[in-house]
């Protein structure tokens, strides 16, 4: 029996999620545009805009899901590249990063919550989870090209490619940082040395413990 080598599932998954992506847009095209809309704005304090992502439930979920889909489909090829990946492990890895994603953020919305709402500060907590899932929307997107890209294009040109996805995604986290400092220190009389080991806490260290496991089971 011929053993096939090719990534025609590759090719069919992302057409699928391609199309799923312009669906969205389609049905959901005035929360698609906000959403860019409110993060190159630079009062996120403001009007009707953030009101009307944080209103819109189900296109919110969506997103996000896709931000977890596209998310778990780049570390695999990030993965794959380096292989650093279980041999024989293959497409698999792509729905334990979708878990191990959907996990972390789901653990940080409730840990967030739980905070702000034992310490009175629903609203600063509110703020700040609406900064992070914001810009992971915008990441879920952003990622669809270069995901393609690291999936067809020659290896030659792979290494480059990681690293411009790797900047982009350097700068969204630096500005979902910063973003999130501004407004909550309108909110809230907090200094950036605790607002540093808030995210060194809470943001960093479950990653990178969640990250070594994941690669101490899967290497």
């Amino acid at each position: 029996e011929k053993q096939q080598h090719g990534k025609e599932f590759l090719f069919y998954a992302l057409a699928i999620l391609v199309l799923l992506t312009g669906m969205f847009k389609a049905f959901y095209s005035r929360y698609f545009n906000t959403i860019f809309r409110v993060y190159f704005n630079t009062s996120l304090r403001q009007n009707q805009l953030t009101d009307l992502l944080i209103q819109a439930k189900l296109p919110s979920l969506i997103f996000n899901i896709l931000f977890f889909i596209t998310g778990g489909i780049y570390s695999w090829l990030i993965l794959s590249y380096y292989h650093w990946t279980k041999e024989g492990l293959g497409f698999m890895f792509i729905p334990i990063a979708f878990l191990a994603l959907a996990f972390i953020y789901i653990g940080k919305y409730c840990v967030i919550k739980f905070l702000g709402w034992i310490s009175g500060t629903s609203e600063a907590a509110d703020s700040y989870i609406f900064i992070v899932f914001l810009i992971n929307k915008i990441i879920g997107i952003l990622l669809i090209p270069f995901i393609i890209l690291l999936a067809f294009s020659p290896k030659s040109w792979q290494g480059s490619i990681i690293l411009m996805s790797l900047s982009m995604l350097g700068l969204l986290f630096l500005s979902r940082y910063l973003r999130s400092y501004d407004l909550i220190k309108q909110k809230l009389v907090i200094g950036r040395l605790h607002f540093l080991l808030y995210i060194i806490a809470i943001e960093i260290l479950p990653i990178l413990i969640i990250t070594k496991t994941m690669i101490n089971m899967l290497i």
